[in-house]
């Protein structure tokens, strides 16, 4: 998009005139923005518009390194005029501080880089940066109804895919999920098609048409419920399908297609890492040495925690009835659906069954389960094996856990085990009673 518009303005003249290079600015823009454009693992520096001794140039507008930049410092303060909610994180405060320090850095090849940094007493107002991000993240951007109202005029678009056409460069003609491949037609593609579709006659437009007029008069799909996932699901996407039959197994006549499953993901920028771990302080005695901070040495009134995920369910059929039998099916399939990730989360985090003991009877006992080994012919031996080996082929244990996974439960368990395993029970301890 930046070489069409450069291209269609004619700024390379223009660029020229007040001594920039284009070829090589235009790379650093681009940089700026997205990153290494063809980064390497050979490559000793990734970047080419600017030398590696101005690496901190790359941190102003879109920060890879720790979520720092002038871009999260615009729109927060932007975005929160608009709410009306408070913005506690002064960027003038932040540039007032800031400054450029050699750091130590693992990834380079010297050890050692420039980047921006700021004063150790100002942990706090970073974690306001991104604390208030994640706020408006969750009562704004990725609230429930604004999501649904996303994901209804997403259907509404392709819906009305194929049926609308976009010209684009030398007269080539685009659909709405193609026009990004021709950015004459792409520049096209702004908030009147939602206008064009809502005015629109055509019988092939009916059904976006009929979406998008239940979002202005606010028909929309009707939230059913929510639940946090403590341990977050990796490969959410191709679980919907089975979740959402999950949800339709109930008494009354709702099918997969009813339900809308939204998988949310809130975070402090970095996944589940603290960003301020990135951040680099000098302080008032050291003012050109810069380290992260250390843990001793910073807050302890900070989270630990720095994501979360949602599964938000929501039903398409919007009348009363339907949404109480939708929101009955949930409860359902939460129930049955928690009970078996609480215990895949207990397997991933360790937290197993609690092994007890084992005892071996001394005639393999028949429908039972336990443990049967043997050299897979059961008990049966060759006549004309050697005689030097073993001289039974099978073997039956018996294994007991306990469940509840505490030292007092466990060790309780442990002695009830013992006390069992010596009494003489026939149909528990074979024939003989041993």
């Amino acid at each position: 998009m930046l070489d069409h518009l450069v291209e269609q303005n004619n700024f390379k003249p223009t660029m020229k005139k007040y001594g920039l290079k284009p070829e090589e600015d235009i790379t650093f823009i681009k940089e700026m923005i997205a990153g290494p454009l063809q980064e390497s693992k050979e490559q000793e520096w990734p970047y080419k518009g600017r030398p590696k001794e101005k690496s901190f140039l790359y941190e102003i507008v879109s920060n890879k390194k720790n979520g720092v930049d002038v871009d999260k410092f615009d729109y927060l303060a932007r975005d929160s005029s608009y709410l009306g909610t408070m913005n506690n994180f002064d960027f003038r405060r932040f540039l007032q501080f800031a400054r450029v320090c050699e750091v130590e850095d693992k990834d380079c090849k010297e050890g050692k880089r420039k980047t921006i940094c700021t004063r150790d007493k100002k942990e706090d107002h970073m974690y306001d940066l991104f604390y208030i991000r994640h706020c408006l993240h969750k009562r704004a951007c990725q609230h429930k109804v604004n999501q649904i109202i996303q994901e209804m005029i997403a259907e509404a678009f392709f819906k009305a895919d194929g049926h609308m056409q976009i010209k684009g460069s030398g007269g080539r003609m685009f659909t709405l999920s193609t026009a990004n491949e021709d950015m004459e037609a792409y520049t096209k593609l702004t908030d009147n098609v939602f206008e064009e579709i809502l005015k629109s006659s055509c019988s092939e437009l009916k059904k976006a048409r009929e979406i998008l007029q239940n979002i202005i008069s606010r028909k929309i799909y009707k939230f059913v419920g929510e639940t946090m996932r403590q341990v977050p699901i990796q490969d959410w996407e191709s679980l919907i399908p089975s979740w959402k039959k999950g949800l339709a197994e109930g008494e009354r006549n709702l099918t997969p297609k009813d339900f809308e499953i939204l998988v949310i993901e809130m975070d402090y920028g970095m996944d589940d890492k603290d960003p301020i771990q990135h951040v680099h302080f000098y302080s008032k005695s050291e003012l050109d040495k810069a380290k992260p901070m250390p843990e001793e040495k910073g807050s302890r009134i900070h989270t630990t925690c720095f994501s979360e995920q949602l599964i938000r369910v929501f039903c398409k059929e919007i009348d009363d009835e339907s949404v109480e039998a939708a929101k009955k099916h949930f409860k359902q399939w939460l129930r049955c659906w928690l009970s078996s990730t609480l215990i895949l989360q207990n397997i991933v985090s360790g937290n197993i069954y609690k092994f007890v003991g084992e005892r071996k009877p001394a005639d393999p006992i028949e429908d039972w389960e336990v443990i049967n080994m043997d050299y897979g012919m059961k008990d049966e031996n060759s006549k004309n094996a050697s005689r030097i080996g073993t001289t039974c082929f099978s073997e039956q244990l018996i294994r007991v856990f306990c469940k509840k996974t505490d030292r007092k439960s466990v060790k309780a368990a442990k002695k009830h085990f013992e006390q069992w395993k010596f009494e003489k029970k026939p149909h528990l301890l074979g024939p003989e009673g041993n």
